[in-house]
């Protein structure tokens, strides 16, 4: 049973092509309890830890990703790149947290965790062997199929606090933005900046927290598979 989920974004210099990498210019772990989130259900707890580091990618950053981000060489010229201080630095943190611990990440699968994990392998490192990982593309595109064979008793008792037609329907797309406004009826604020994405994961997943838990209890892989 997950203890401590950690909600994970990093911030590149571009996207995956082929067998080619983009670095990382900025990543961010917002860890919280099971507890926590069971206890607040619809909102963010107030206990959270943090941890969000930019990072200098030793290559030029393209104007598109500039825009995006709000990252740049220059911004970016006097901060560490991701060596081994930095490597250092998230073990610290992640031994801090109850385990057994789950990174969760919007499309991880596909970009932050291979990412991240190539990162570690250009400094010959590895994390602990037992950190689980979830991907919350996959668990909303889970939920928005599942939930419309749910009887409407289960769909209450398991959320009350989101309105029965909002559930039952599909958001247009799977992008973190458009599922935090589908569900929290409000626009999302400063996509694309790590620690914020962090804490939209968050609450979307507050949204549907015991959806979320047990999706991630049953579905969770080792994060060292993901390379």
């Amino acid at each position: 049973m997950i203890k401590t989920f950690v909600f994970f974004d990093i911030e590149t210099t571009g996207l995956i092509e082929g067998n080619k990498m983009p670095r990382i210019t900025e990543f961010s772990f917002v860890a919280v309890t099971r507890d926590n989130i069971c206890l607040n259900k619809n909102k963010i707890p107030r206990v959270l830890q943090t941890l969000t580091v930019p990072v200098n990618p030793n290559k030029p950053i393209p104007q598109y990703v500039e825009i995006l981000t709000k990252l740049n060489n220059e911004s970016l010229q006097n901060v560490s790149s991701f060596d081994h201080k930095i490597y250092d630095m998230i073990n610290s943190f992640l031994d801090t947290l109850m385990k057994p611990i789950c990174f969760v990440a919007h499309n991880g699968n596909k970009f932050d965790y291979p990412i991240f994990l190539w990162e570690l392998k250009c400094l010959d490192k590895d994390l602990a062997e037992d950190i689980l990982c979830a991907d919350t593309l996959l668990l909303f595109k889970d939920y928005f199929t599942n939930v419309n064979y749910m009887q409407d008793t289960e769909i209450l008792d398991m959320e009350k606090h989101v309105e029965k037609v909002n559930i039952l329907q599909k958001p247009n797309n799977f992008k973190l933005i458009t599922i935090y406004e589908h569900l929290l009826k409000t626009p999302a604020k400063n996509n694309h900046i790590a620690q914020d994405d962090c804490i939209n994961m968050l609450h979307c997943a507050n949204h549907i927290a015991k959806y979320f838990i047990e999706w991630c209890d049953k579905n969770a892989l080792p994060l060292c598979k993901m390379k």
